[in-house]
């Protein structure tokens, strides 16, 4: 039970004590028996995770020594060989209008403050990517977006915790924390 568990819980889903989804009790249920969460999406949002390294290729996000969230080490500062970020950008129909969409990976420390990221070290990551609608999409449905992002060579001056966080079009979609800690 337990690795079907986390299996579910990693795409979103959540179990009660029983193994059911808990989508499937009534407590979670509106009106007439129906889902409270709308079936079209609004907004664009993200799912993503830390991994050892992320690629993409026909379509496909293959991930490495992915679900992690802590940098262990026994010196400071330390440089991290790699860093990747598996992130996949959910673009709802609405949205998918042909339009150029601006991304941007940024890096803070626990106070706050940027960390430096990429080779040479900049402030941020930017990007853009574009999204309509293939022959076959219906209304409602959305396009996803699979962007695999590798930072090698991370300098972390001290422990603590760290996030990363992604915007599309100014507007923060993904937070993903992570502590480094020295033993």
């Amino acid at each position: 039970m337990r690795a079907r568990c986390a299996s579910l819980l990693s795409t979103g889903a959540t179990l009660n004590q029983n193994g059911a989804h808990a989508a499937d009790e009534p407590a979670r249920r509106g009106a007439a028996g129906r889902s409270a969460e709308p079936l079209i999406a609004e907004e664009i949002t993200a799912e993503a995770l830390l991994c050892d390294s992320a690629v993409v290729a026909d379509n496909k996000m293959y991930v490495q020594g992915g679900a992690w969230n802590v940098i262990t080490t026994a010196v400071l500062p330390v440089r991290h060989p790699r860093i990747g970020i598996a992130l996949v950008v959910r673009v709802p129909y609405a949205l998918a209008d042909n339009s150029q969409k601006r991304f941007s990976l940024l890096l803070e420390d626990q106070d706050g403050g940027q960390v430096a990221i990429g080779d040479p070290a900049v402030g941020r990551i930017e990007g853009t990517f574009t999204v309509g609608r293939p022959v076959g999409i219906q209304p409602g449905d959305e396009q996803l977006v699979g962007l695999a992002i590798n930072l090698d060579g991370l300098q972390f001056e001290k422990a603590g915790a760290y996030v990363f966080k992604v915007r599309v079009d100014e507007r923060e979609i993904k937070a993903l924390r992570f502590r480094v800690h020295r033993r």
